[in-house]
């Protein structure tokens, strides 16, 4: 958890020295881009063309099933109501909200035309995420 956001980073810069110009899309839950958000700046500066996915549930889910399998209350697993979109913005990154899956749609295809961005993805906690067949 938390290595995602960098580790995009990462094939992204080595894609581009193999010049490989597919984008990169970024996977993350919105504990794991807490803790690398800040290299979203770097990403910017670079001129990254970057996709991060976050499925936020506003809970850290990993830590919450490990202590409920193991009887804990999973009371400080609950992430705040962080702003993506604005965090994005702040660091130079286009950002949207996604509530549904008509609108993770248009954002996807959006984002995909360059530069960097942050899917915000709204999804309840504990159920799985939104169905991506057919999307693109």
């Amino acid at each position: 958890m938390g290595h995602a956001v960098a580790g995009a980073l990462g094939v992204w810069t080595a894609r581009k020295e193999a010049n490989v110009t597919e984008r990169v899309l970024c996977l993350c839950g919105d504990g794991g881009f807490m803790m690398g958000a800040p290299e979203v700046a770097t990403a910017v500066k670079a001129g990254a063309n970057l996709v991060w996915l976050i499925f936020n549930d506003h809970e850290l889910g990993t830590q919450a099933d490990w202590f409920a399998r193991r009887g804990h209350s999973d009371s400080l697993t609950a992430n705040p109501d962080v702003d993506f979109v604005s965090m994005a913005h702040s660091m130079g990154a286009q950002a949207t909200r996604v509530t549904s899956a008509d609108d993770l749609r248009t954002a996807l295809n959006t984002a995909l035309k360059g530069g960097c961005h942050v899917l915000d993805v709204a999804v309840m906690s504990g159920s799985p995420p939104l169905e991506f067949e057919g999307l693109l």
